[in-house]
């Protein structure tokens, strides 16, 4: 009789102290193990070893639609790319551009352009970009150009960064099995665009 009681006993405390731990745990948070706290994860590996040694653009061309709903900017682009790493690299360089007549320069239209290099390669590369815009700003505005590393949220946080210290213990067991999953079903793809080549406009 004794015993069972004392078995009962100890079968509440254990559940009242688990249950308060898994209440605490669940609010308590800590920094994604997945993702090291910054709330995004990179899906085309080796992207980070590409750097851009040098770039020169130039704007040369402006046309726009007999309504002149719409301008085009074409800008050539001279880019020397260089891939640090071993392995070979396929991802996306971003081009941007932006009014430099404002103190706090305003995007008017972004680009991407795919690339694929080799390991430990040097690639220079001329190529046009065709920006779209209803702004009228010919010779105020500029590019940046800028290498894409495929940085999306991370699911296992949903984007912030912080899990719970119950889910924490979990995530960092499966830390490599979860970002190759993450990486095979979630293929990087830049936003999309309008392909303004398509355009035909007149030169003004």
């Amino acid at each position: 009789m004794f015993n069972k009681l004392g078995n009962i006993k100890k079968r509440t405390l254990a559940f009242f102290l688990a249950v308060p731990l898994l209440a605490v745990t669940s609010v308590a948070t800590a920094a994604c193990p997945v993702c090291d706290g910054t709330g995004t994860l990179d899906t085309t590996p080796g992207m980070e070893d590409v750097k851009i040694q040098e770039y020169d653009t130039w704007e040369w061309r402006i046309t726009r639609d007999a309504c002149g709903l719409f301008i085009l900017y074409y800008w050539d682009v001279d880019i020397r790319l260089v891939n640090e790493g071993e392995e070979e690299v396929e991802g996306w360089v971003k081009h941007t551009l932006y009014d430099i007549t404002s103190d706090d320069k305003p995007v008017i239209d972004e680009q991407y352009r795919p690339i694929s290099l080799s390991g430990e390669a040097i690639v220079d590369e001329s190529y046009t970009v065709v920006f779209g815009t209803g702004v009228d700003a010919w010779g105020k505005t500029d590019i940046e150009v800028e290498i894409m590393e495929g940085d999306i949220p991370d699911p296992t946080c949903d984007g912030t960064g912080r899990v719970p210290s119950n889910v924490w213990i979990f995530a960092d067991g499966l830390k490599d099995s979860l970002e190759e999953a993450i990486r095979d079903e979630m293929e990087y793809t830049p936003p999309q665009t309008i392909d303004w080549e398509d355009y035909d406009y007149f030169d003004e």
